[in-house]
């Protein structure tokens, strides 16, 4: 393949996964803070992370318009004359930002108590209660595609009252710069990863337009979120297509676009897709989308200082952890931690003194990380 025929491929998406992806998030964020009515008089929410909003809307905690329900704790033991039954559940992994992933759906044996208390009801926002920091609290409407299903002790399941709050619009309020920046200051963290709670779920603030409009919103967010989601896989079928050629082809390339042209043919034809360019005007993209999409950069710079700020503050943290004898270590497979009483799932990484390393090592369940 000539190099000419991957400039000409690079040339047909001017825009690179991630920036659209940082478009889609700015019109969710503006849409469930500003309204999609247009101009329209608005007030200050009082709450830095959500803005102005319309004088007719309100604030108000998840707590006055939904209840939360934790789920089952793994690893319980029973007696033998107990009846269980066999049900499927649905663990962090599975929640993703907008959807279930059912491709790898685990099972456990409950009793018929634990069935009826732990089950899934359609139209529950699904929400994580740990994991990577940027994924912390993202939530998504479970729709009862397998019936019944549990969900696990790490997912919340969050019931709201229809007649003022709508589960979608929940969704996308736990998907936008609202609730991202709402899980990631209230958060217990450790260097990458994080941990919320119940109580600080229901104390979420969020904005609260009339029923009427929420349904407007949530419709205008699917149809904008489809139409950056088509132009979001052209992208990434264009890297699958990068990555079919050969890596001299792309190393070559790599260094033509400025961009490091070392690693292997995944990561090169990544970085080549990625590379930023002009949006012409012949683009998908609208005006308005153009100017979301330049704030959100803006945004997204203030934002990577912080990260940046943050990560030289957790690698301080880290070294000082080291002096005073912590260490990480990683679970070779599941097991509960009976000194944390938490169940641990393969490649959770977290730290602990080096004798309870020692001894984790011993048992073969996990190894230092470092």
């Amino acid at each position: 393949a000539s190099l000419s025929k991957l400039n000409i491929l690079l040339s047909k998406t001017r825009s690179s996964i991630e920036e659209y992806k940082k478009l889609k998030q700015a019109v969710i964020t503006r849409a469930v803070t500003k309204g999609v009515r247009g101009q329209r008089e608005m007030k200050d929410s009082g709450v830095e992370w959500i803005g102005e909003i319309p004088k007719e809307w309100r604030k108000t905690q998840l707590r006055h318009c939904a209840t939360i329900k934790s789920g089952i704790t793994l690893g319980k033991s029973y007696s033998k004359d107990t009846v269980l039954i066999e049900r499927p559940y649905l663990r962090v992994a599975n929640v993703q930002g907008g959807y279930v992933d059912l491709n790898d759906l685990a099972t456990i044996e409950v009793t018929p108590d634990e069935d009826l208390k732990y089950s899934l009801h359609s139209g529950d926002v699904l929400m994580t209660e740990g994991g990577d920091r940027d994924k912390l609290g993202r939530g998504c409407v479970w729709h009862g595609k397998i019936e019944p299903c549990l969900h696990q002790n790490h997912v919340f399941a969050v019931q709201t009252n229809e007649t003022i709050l709508l589960p979608e619009f929940l969704e996308y309020l736990t998907a936008s710069d609202v609730g991202r920046s709402y899980f990631d200051v209230t958060a217990i963290k450790t260097t990458n990863l994080a941990c919320t709670s119940s109580s600080k779920v229901l104390a979420f603030t969020i904005p609260l337009p009339p029923i009427e409009e929420q349904v407007q919103i949530i419709n205008f967010i699917k149809k904008r979120s489809l139409e950056l989601n088509k132009l979001i896989m052209k992208k990434e079928l264009l890297v699958q297509e990068l990555e079919s050629y050969k890596k001299e082809d792309l190393q070559e390339l790599a260094k033509q676009l400025g961009v490091d042209a070392e690693g292997t043919k995944k990561e090169i034809a990544a970085r080549c897709a990625a590379v930023e360019v002009d949006i012409p005007d012949n683009s998908e993209l609208t005006e308005e989308d153009k100017k979301v999409a330049a704030e959100a950069a803006a945004e997204a710079a203030a934002k990577a200082e912080e990260e940046k700020a943050a990560a030289e503050a957790a690698a301080k943290d880290e070294e000082e952890k080291k002096a005073a004898g912590l260490v990480k270590v990683k679970a070779q497979r599941r097991f509960l931690d009976k000194e944390l009483n938490q169940i641990k799932d393969t490649g959770d990484v977290y730290t602990v003194s080096r004798e309870r390393a020692a001894v984790l090592k011993e048992a073969g369940v996990a190894e230092v990380a470092e």
